[in-house]
């Protein structure tokens, strides 16, 4: 017997899911996310997994400072419009923000946390 199934972004997924094409069963974040407030985490249903949907800018090693500055403080400026925001609520999803050393320390413990998942 086979069973379709599918893994993707809330936001990508949010089409099929509003047309009845798919329904969530397990959430990968941390917590619940509010647009699916009855869907599970994995580590909810006894699977220790959390791995967030991230979303990140990153730059050639060897940037110069200046230039990471001004990537960094336009975007973070751009987080604060109307239009971000509406994106972010019709998305469905959550906004966190971590910069430069801690957002490199979230994306490589999310690898390990992949990794060990691979592995087992």
């Amino acid at each position: 017997m086979a069973v379709d199934s599918a893994f993707g972004a809330y936001e990508e997924m949010k089409p099929m899911i509003d047309a009845g094409r798919v329904r969530p069963l397990a959430l990968f974040s941390r917590t619940r996310l509010p647009a699916l407030p009855n869907v599970p985490t994995m580590t909810e249903i006894g699977v220790p997994v959390a791995l967030d949907n991230m979303k990140g800018l990153m730059a050639p090693a060897g940037l110069p400072p200046a230039i990471q500055r001004y990537l960094h403080d336009s975007f973070r400026k751009a987080m604060q419009t109307d239009a971000w925001k509406e994106y972010v609520a019709k998305s469905g999803l959550t906004q966190d923000y971590a910069e430069g050393p801690a957002f490199q320390k979230e994306v490589v413990e999310a690898y390990e946390v992949i990794g060990r998942a691979i592995a087992k």
